[in-house]
């Protein structure tokens, strides 16, 4: 499943997110413009994982933030 955000969901997720401003421009790239995480590893000089670790604190951030119906719960392995 590739993960995607919309504009919004982006912008709800990362309000108040401590992370610098490389990490919220690569997570943008790849999550909300569709661009590849070895684009960004490649043009910014950084490792793959670096790069997929920076996508993945703010898609944790934006799991985080969904909301359930009441009377179900969350639950994570």
């Amino acid at each position: 499943m590739k993960k995607t955000l919309s504009e919004s969901q982006f912008q709800e997720c990362t309000k108040g997110l401590d992370v610098g401003v490389q990490t919220l421009d690569i997570a943008y790239g790849v999550l909300v413009q569709g661009k590849t995480q070895a684009s960004f590893a490649k043009q910014l000089g950084l490792t793959k994982g670096a790069v997929s670790q920076s996508v993945n604190r703010v898609w944790v951030a934006h799991e985080s933030k969904k909301t359930l119906p009441d009377g179900h719960k969350l639950i994570s392995a």
